[in-house]
């Protein structure tokens, strides 16, 4: 979710680790969609979550 997230978390006590990543590109997942491939889990993180979205901005 971020670094701030990451760094907070990391920061915490618990964890020994935090590890940041580049987002994946949207172009590299509609590549990867068109072609019919799969993605590995987890690996496409979008935020806010479609639900959150259409809660927070209800469509008119």
């Amino acid at each position: 979710k971020g670094k701030e997230t990451g760094s907070s978390i990391a920061g915490g006590g618990r964890p020994q680790l935090a590890i940041i990543v580049r987002p994946t590109p949207l172009e590299a997942v509609r590549d990867i969609s068109r072609a019919g491939e799969l993605m590995p889990q987890k690996s496409t993180f979008f935020y806010p979550k479609l639900a959150t979205g259409l809660w927070i901005n209800p469509l008119a």
